[in-house]
This record gives C-alpha cells, structure tokens and sequence, in this order.
C-alpha cells in the first residue's frame, strides 16, 4: 500500500512502531516462560513465539521502509537560503547549537576579574579574558538567529514536503 506522507508524519509513524515493537517486547518478556511448582501441570501460556516473530519482522520492515523514505526524502529537499540538503542542515543546526553553548559560556565571564589569594599572603591576583566581549556576544546574537532560521525552514520543509511511502 502507497501512502503520500510528509517528514512529520514519518516521524510520527516511527514512533508508533517503536511504540508498538516495545508493547510486543514486553508481552513477549512477560509471557515466555512460565514457572511451576513440582508435581504441577503447567498452566498454557498464550505466548506464541513464531506469531512475535512475524509481528516484529512485520514492524521492522515498515520502520526500514520509513527510514529509507526519510533519508531520501532528506537528501532531496534542499534549503534554498542555505542551498544544502536537509539532512546536511539537521547536522548544521547541531553543530550550530553546540557552538551557541560555547558562545553562551564565553559571553557570560566578565572582561577582568580579581581575586584575594589568602594562601599568598593576602596577594590580589587579576584574571582578564583573551578575547573581546563584544565579538563573543556579536557572534551570539548571530547564532542565534542562525538557528531560529534553520529551525524556521527544517520545520517548514518537514510539514510541506510529501513522499510516496510504500508500507
């Protein structure tokens, strides 16, 4: 069967497979043994472990079917302020997001800082930052608004480009 999906609703149906694998999981963990006392008929369990398996494999072969679409369909959609595909921009907005927790840190020190050293007889010792300030916080308001942006079109390009999925 041939569904038209957008990247949002892959996502979606991704995690109902998880979901749904992680439900038959569990059953399957709950019911595959069954402990009884000597000189007892055990009682019949309703597991069936052929039925778990083609339940699985089931699930697994949709969630590989979503995936591929997924990964096409993020290697196809460009982000024309960008001009890079969209699985390229998912890698930029992490590195972007990591650099703004660099930037955050850097920008939160203060130019020069003192400090009473007791075990030196009382000494001041003086700490000054060995970059510019403004740079950092000009950097960071630029980060910032790199990845509102990013996020602006990844999330537009997720909602509005559909793929043939066939599941």
């Amino acid at each position: 069967m041939t569904n038209i999906m957008n990247n949002v609703e892959i996502m979606k149906e991704l995690k109902n497979l998880a979901r749904e694998k992680d439900e038959i999981l569990g059953y399957e963990n709950r019911n595959k043994e069954t402990s009884y006392a000597e000189n007892e008929t055990p009682l019949k369990s309703p597991y069936d472990y052929k039925d778990v398996s083609e339940r699985l494999e089931s699930l697994n072969l949709k969630e590989r079917k979503l995936k591929l679409a997924l990964l096409k369909a993020n290697n196809e959609i460009i982000l024309d302020d960008y001009n890079i595909p969209l699985s390229i921009a998912l890698i930029y907005l992490a590195q972007e997001n990591i650099n703004l927790e660099r930037l955050k840190k850097l920008a939160n020190k203060d130019a020069l800082t003192r400090t009473t050293l007791i075990r030196r007889a009382n000494s001041i010792e003086y700490t000054k930052l060995n970059y510019e300030l403004k740079d950092v916080r000009n950097d960071l308001q630029i980060a910032r608004k790199n990845i509102q942006k990013l996020q602006m079109l990844i999330d537009l390009a997720n909602l509005t480009n559909e793929v043939e999925v066939d599941i």
